[in-house]
């Protein structure tokens, strides 16, 4: 049985064009199905224990570099190109930018403090603790401070422009003066229109992470903080 899932997954990946990751998304889905038979005493053996998968090769990955950061802002609305600068230089998750609130940020002191994060769940988007469930401050270097000011004077405007409150409680990055924050997938997908406009090559808004903790690392913060 094991060979002839063997020649499945060659049909699957070399006659039907599959990826090697969605031949292996099989293979998980057949070993799981054989597990739960097996469980039940519905089959003597698993048959996908003793086949053989595709192997898969880790991607490359690519580090978004400044200069990609920079070209990005250049050709992004401002508000994004804020996004973009504290997401490249902090390394926060998206939900936890989504989620920071002015009263969050100390910009004569040159600090964002974290303690919420956005994210999906079954009953739609909602506010709860960080990835690691507890507050963190970062530090911001002057261009970010610089940054945040222009959108800080912004965001007022906007506030004042349609006539809502703007103050501590309101969101950094939002399309409404500060009511609501931004859709939880529109930096995803920011980012991809934006990279192309710019022709930086295509990486994943999360990579930005790897951008941010590169430049620390260059600046001597050690491994344990930028973890």
């Amino acid at each position: 049985a094991g060979l002839e899932l063997d020649d499945l997954y060659s049909t699957l990946e070399n006659d039907l064009g599959l990826s090697p990751a969605v031949v292996a998304r099989c293979h998980s889905q057949i070993r799981a199905v054989f597990s739960w038979a097996l469980r039940k005493k519905l089959v003597a053996a698993n048959p996908a224990l003793s086949a053989d998968p595709p192997r898969l090769r880790p991607a490359k990955l690519h580090i978004p570099s400044m200069d990609d950061v920079r070209a990005v802002q250049a050709v992004a609305p401002a508000a994004f190109a804020a996004y973009v600068q504290l997401a490249a230089t902090v390394g926060a998750r998206r939900g936890t930018l989504l989620a920071l609130r002015w009263g969050d940020l100390d910009l004569e002191v040159g600090s964002a403090t974290f303690t919420r994060a956005i994210a999906e769940a079954d009953d739609g988007v909602v506010e709860k603790g960080t990835k690691a469930d507890r507050p963190y401050v970062s530090s911001l270097g002057p261009s970010t401070v610089s940054a945040l000011q222009a959108h800080r004077q912004r965001a007022i405007e906007q506030a004042l422009r349609i006539g809502v409150p703007f103050g501590p409680e309101s969101f950094v990055f939002s399309d409404d003066g500060g009511l609501t924050h931004w859709n939880l997938s529109w930096p995803s997908h920011a980012w991809k229109r934006y990279s192309a406009k710019a022709g930086v090559k295509p990486t994943r808004l999360h990579d930005l992470r790897h951008t941010a903790a590169s430049q620390m690392l260059m600046a001597g913060i050690a491994i344990s903080i930028v973890a």
